[in-house]
């Protein structure tokens, strides 16, 4: 069972009932991150788990998203990143004109002068269910 985030196990299983495609990109070292994705059992829902340390490069290098967007199968503009960071995760899939969802889980909005805007900002996983 996921436990790292609220709803996560359930927003993951609504996407794949809804027949989403999903990827998984993910920064840091290769063994650990693997590690992470087996112990979480995230490879049954994730169609490709993609890691900067097997890779040698990782978000916001634009070939992690256009790797995701070929193995998937899928174009830029019928994707979505979410993620929870804004310089990684929303500005590099934004470059590639990737639709881009910013998890503030905290509540805290987005940071005075951020010169990155996210195309939608949600608080919960559950959100992207809506």
């Amino acid at each position: 069972v996921l436990d790292f985030f609220p709803d996560a196990e359930m927003t993951l299983k609504g996407l794949l009932d809804k027949r989403i495609k999903l990827a998984l990109l993910t920064n840091g070292n290769g063994e650990s991150q693997r590690s992470k994705v087996i112990r979480f059992g995230l490879d049954k829902y994730f169609g490709i788990c993609l890691i900067e340390g097997e890779l040698g490069y990782g978000k916001p290098d634009s070939r992690i998203y256009e790797m995701a967007l070929n193995k998937l199968q899928v174009k830029a503009q019928q994707t979505w990143m979410v993620g929870n960071d804004l310089d990684f995760d929303i500005a590099g899939a934004q470059r590639l004109g990737i639709y881009s969802i910013w998890c503030d889980y905290g509540k805290k909005g987005l940071p005075e002068g951020s010169q990155v805007k996210p195309d939608r900002i949600i608080n919960n996983l559950n959100e992207l269910l809506n």
